[in-house]
């Protein structure tokens, strides 16, 4: 986990902590369409809904991102790859 120190700001300032992290990580872990981001998820396919992303998660990404981040120290790796999906994914369409 890298976090940078302006992360880790706004997570202190937005009260984020590791328990929300831990739940993060079971909701990821349990759902494999994570919140209908990937709408095939179940098959394995990780095509994800852009404007479904978009609309959910960029109003918010400066939290969390540093929160998928945390999420993985509770996560095997084929969960953290999935994480990281989420994490391309944000920057690439909430960082504009």
């Amino acid at each position: 986990m890298n976090l940078t120190e302006s992360q880790m700001a706004i997570l202190f300032s937005t009260g984020v902590n590791l328990k929300n992290a831990k739940v993060l990580a079971d909701l990821i872990s349990q759902d494999p369409t994570v919140g209908g981001i990937f709408p095939n998820g179940a098959s394995g396919d990780l095509t994800p809904d852009e404007q479904k992303f978009k609309s959910k998660y960029c109003k918010w990404w400066y939290i969390l991102e540093p929160l998928l981040e945390m999420a993985k120290i509770f996560t095997p790796d084929k969960i953290d790859g999935v994480i990281n999906i989420l994490i391309e994914l944000g920057n690439r369409l909430c960082k504009n």
